[in-house]
């Protein structure tokens, strides 16, 4: 139908998709309303990233291990560490020469362990939001295995086993939950989900069709966690943000390639890190709507860190083969 956009399914070059910046927008809204209490709900903007990432960065594997036989791990994760140490590190550096006393969580945010940390202890620290960049850093790790497998199989089967692993680790994660387990359940691998998920959409064969209307109920979904409590809802709402978060992969409506979104999305990556140490930072002094402030600082530092910190080390990563600028904020 005209005025529709095709469905986004992995092609063989893909281009810079502006609706998917304005989604990573949306998902780090969610995050800053959240803690900054502005919201009851919405850290599972989190879970939209991993959904994004899982689609994302599977896709990239998937073309190379389908272009050249073979995934080259060692390149694969220096494009990785290109494209997330620098930001965090400048971050990390900065809070630890506020506050020396900072450095122990620092080295293990650094070292992508803070998921573990909060699983031993889950008191809270400036860097606790690097929770998710430690997930992902674990997943990937042993990511390109499973592609490297999944590439040479009939599509159809590694979409339902990936489907699979996803439905079983919610079920299981939400049992934990409901049985008043939260801290490893929400920090474990059984977190993983979201970017399993993603994984799964990614080797829908090109051409698959998806009403045009989905896209705008997942993204309606979305926004509508902002209205639940986590910790009362979390074994539901968790893969009900997966879900809606899949079906905009799928079919994103045109609305989220509004510019001011897509340059929120651009940066959102500085802004998910500086968000929380803003917060903090304008609270310890006790200035007035120090949560809305601070998020407001990590925006103009984000863009600062994306222009002199991020994009130089964006242009260095020598990229995937056939993957064109499919990384686009990855």
């Amino acid at each position: 139908m005209l005025g529709q956009r095709p469905l986004l399914v992995m092609t063989a070059r893909p281009k810079h998709i502006p609706e998917l910046d304005g989604l990573r927008a949306v998902a780090v809204l969610m995050v800053m309303m959240c803690h900054s209490r502005v919201v009851p709900g919405g850290i599972t903007g989190v879970d939209v990233f991993f959904v994004l990432s899982g689609w994302l960065i599977t896709g990239i594997l998937l073309r190379e291990a389908q272009t050249t036989g073979r995934i080259g791990w060692r390149a694969f994760m220096s494009r990785r560490v290109l494209r997330l140490v620098p930001a965090s590190a400048v971050m990390l550096t900065i809070m630890v020469a506020i506050d020396p006393l900072l450095w122990r969580d620092a080295l293990i945010a650094f070292f992508a362990l803070m998921n573990i940390r909060l699983i031993l202890d889950p008191s809270g620290n400036p860097f606790a939001p690097t929770w998710s960049l430690a997930q992902e850093w674990q997943f990937y790790l042993v990511w390109p295995l499973f592609v490297t497998w999944g590439a040479s199989r009939p599509k159809a089967l590694v979409a339902g086993l990936l489907t699979g692993a996803w439905a079983v680790l919610t079920l299981i994660r939400s049992a934990l939950i409901f049985s008043g387990e939260y801290t490893w359940s929400y920090n474990s691998p059984l977190h993983w989900s979201g970017l399993l998920l993603g994984a799964a959409i990614a080797t829908w064969p090109p051409g698959t069709r998806v009403a045009h209307w989905v896209g705008w109920a997942g993204l309606i979904a979305i926004v509508a966690t902002l209205a639940i409590p986590p910790m009362a809802s979390t074994a539901w709402t968790i893969p009900l943000t997966e879900v809606a978060a899949a079906a905009v992969v799928l079919r994103p409506p045109r609305a989220l390639a509004w510019r001011p979104a897509v340059g929120l999305g651009t940066i959102s990556y500085g802004v998910y890190l500086w968000h929380a140490p803003g917060i903090i930072l304008f609270n310890a002094f006790q200035v007035p709507y120090g949560g809305v402030l601070g998020c407001a600082a990590a925006i103009l530092i984000a863009a600062m860190s994306y222009r002199l910190v991020e994009r130089p080390f964006l242009r260095a990563r020598r990229p995937a083969p056939a993957a064109a600028d499919a990384s686009a904020s990855a």
